[in-house]
């Protein structure tokens, strides 16, 4: 799954006085190593096609790019979409700028390899 820009890895950013921008990440949630489950970035529904961790499993290819790694049997078909958890993925911010995102949302259909 290709997202349009760098993304925190599941790091968090968090608003410590409520003024809406956020104040600090939490690098706690940031989601590494080689093979997690793909519950921590997908909705439910997503999940069930893809499979269970650990047989079905996701990493950070790059901080754009999460690769998922589904067994030889799998009930995902080209056409079917995906989609993310809320509040769980979100760019790298550029404080110097001024700029914050919004967690991503949304999702996509599968389409053959590249």
């Amino acid at each position: 799954v290709k997202f349009d820009r760098a993304t925190l890895r599941g790091a968090l950013p968090v608003d410590t006085n409520n003024d809406i921008v956020p104040d600090i990440i939490d690098y706690t949630t940031q989601l590494t190593g080689d093979a997690w489950s793909c519950a921590n970035i997908f909705d439910e529904d997503t999940v069930i096609l893809l499979g269970p961790y650990p047989e079905t499993n996701c990493k950070w290819a790059s901080d754009d790019l999460v690769q998922i790694s589904l067994p030889r049997v799998f009930d995902i078909q080209v056409g079917d979409q995906i989609f993310l958890k809320a509040d769980t993925i979100y760019t790298i911010p550029r404080p110097q700028d001024n700029e914050y995102s919004m967690a991503a949302q949304g999702g996509i259909a599968i389409s053959l390899p590249d």
